[in-house]
């Protein structure tokens, strides 16, 4: 139907804030932490992201000992819908 279709474009059409002109380059002043195995590569990538969303310093939290609380951290803010502050 023409609402059914309506609505499926309406999903197409991208925030404002997810447009490339939006965008702002982040360009740390060090390195950032580096996992010692091949599969916590996402973890650290996103907890790099979610602590320069926060402000906070990705090199106290992000260390491969803590990989199992930063995955369970994440499931509890995928299931709120709601980052939670880093320390």
């Amino acid at each position: 139907t023409k609402k059914a279709r309506r609505q499926r474009m309406d999903l197409l059409t991208p925030l404002p804030a997810v447009e490339p002109r939006h965008w702002s380059v982040f360009a740390p002043k060090k390195t950032s932490p580096q996992q010692d195995n091949a599969v916590d590569c996402g973890i650290f990538s996103t907890q790099t992201a979610v602590h320069q969303i926060w402000g906070t310093s990705v090199w106290e939290c992000v260390k491969a000992e803590n990989m199992t609380a930063l995955r369970e951290l994440m499931a509890i803010e995928l299931k709120n819908g709601k980052l939670l502050p880093r320390c």
